[in-house]
Protein backbone atom coordinates (compact mmCIF):
# COMPACT_ATOMS: atom_id res chain seq x y z
CA UNK A 1 0.00 0.00 0.00
CA UNK A 2 1.52 3.29 -1.51
CA UNK A 3 0.06 5.30 1.14
CA UNK A 4 0.54 3.24 4.49
CA UNK A 5 2.82 5.80 5.81
CA UNK A 6 1.77 9.14 4.89
CA UNK A 7 3.36 12.19 6.32
CA UNK A 8 0.99 15.55 6.94
CA UNK A 9 2.23 18.45 5.41
CA UNK A 10 1.65 21.71 7.21
CA UNK A 11 0.03 24.07 4.58
CA UNK A 12 -2.30 21.03 2.92
CA UNK A 13 -5.25 19.43 3.66
CA UNK A 14 -4.91 16.50 6.08
CA UNK A 15 -6.16 13.06 4.71
CA UNK A 16 -9.48 11.81 5.52
CA UNK A 17 -9.89 10.82 9.50
CA UNK A 18 -10.91 7.52 9.51
CA UNK A 19 -11.92 5.41 12.59
CA UNK A 20 -9.51 2.70 11.52
CA UNK A 21 -6.98 5.59 12.53
CA UNK A 22 -7.58 3.61 16.22
CA UNK A 23 -5.50 0.62 14.55
CA UNK A 24 -3.14 2.31 12.78
CA UNK A 25 -1.61 6.11 13.24
CA UNK A 26 1.05 5.58 10.43
CA UNK A 27 -1.50 6.97 7.91
CA UNK A 28 -1.33 10.38 9.50
CA UNK A 29 2.60 11.37 10.79
CA UNK A 30 2.73 14.78 12.32
CA UNK A 31 4.33 16.96 10.34
CA UNK A 32 6.79 18.24 13.11
CA UNK A 33 7.23 15.10 14.75
CA UNK A 34 8.17 10.97 14.58
CA UNK A 35 5.01 10.17 15.21
CA UNK A 36 1.09 9.28 14.59
CA UNK A 37 -1.86 12.23 15.65
CA UNK A 38 -2.92 12.28 19.17
CA UNK A 39 -6.60 11.77 19.25
CA UNK A 40 -7.10 15.34 20.61
CA UNK A 41 -5.09 16.17 17.33
CA UNK A 42 -7.34 13.90 15.04
CA UNK A 43 -10.19 15.74 16.40
CA UNK A 44 -8.53 19.19 15.68
CA UNK A 45 -8.66 18.34 12.19
CA UNK A 46 -12.58 17.24 12.74
CA UNK A 47 -13.28 20.33 13.85
CA UNK A 48 -13.96 19.25 17.30
CA UNK A 49 -13.62 22.28 20.08
CA UNK A 50 -10.50 21.17 22.48
CA UNK A 51 -12.92 21.20 25.44
CA UNK A 52 -15.21 18.33 23.73
CA UNK A 53 -15.14 16.00 25.91
CA UNK A 54 -14.90 11.93 24.18
CA UNK A 55 -16.18 9.24 26.32
CA UNK A 56 -14.99 5.49 27.07
CA UNK A 57 -11.15 4.22 26.90
CA UNK A 58 -8.76 6.61 25.03
CA UNK A 59 -8.32 3.77 22.81
CA UNK A 60 -11.81 4.21 21.64
CA UNK A 61 -11.35 7.99 21.08
CA UNK A 62 -9.87 7.75 17.69
CA UNK A 63 -12.99 5.43 16.37
CA UNK A 64 -15.59 8.32 17.61
CA UNK A 65 -13.18 10.93 15.94
CA UNK A 66 -13.41 8.50 12.64
CA UNK A 67 -16.58 7.90 12.46
CA UNK A 68 -18.25 11.20 13.23
CA UNK A 69 -19.36 14.07 10.83
CA UNK A 70 -16.68 16.92 11.11
CA UNK A 71 -19.14 19.81 13.81
CA UNK A 72 -18.03 22.41 11.61
CA UNK A 73 -19.48 20.30 8.49
CA UNK A 74 -22.90 18.94 10.85
CA UNK A 75 -23.69 22.70 11.34
CA UNK A 76 -23.39 23.73 8.21
CA UNK A 77 -25.53 21.40 6.81
CA UNK A 78 -28.27 22.05 9.80
CA UNK A 79 -28.45 25.94 9.16
CA UNK A 80 -28.87 25.09 5.27
CA UNK A 81 -31.70 22.39 6.18
CA UNK A 82 -33.10 25.06 8.74
CA UNK A 83 -33.48 27.73 5.99
CA UNK A 84 -35.97 25.60 3.77
CA UNK A 85 -38.62 25.45 6.03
Amino acid sequence: FKDKYFKLEDDKPCKTITAHMSYDCNMYIHPNQARGLTPREAARVQTFSDNFEFKGPYSKWYEQIGNAVPPLLAEKIGRIIQSCF
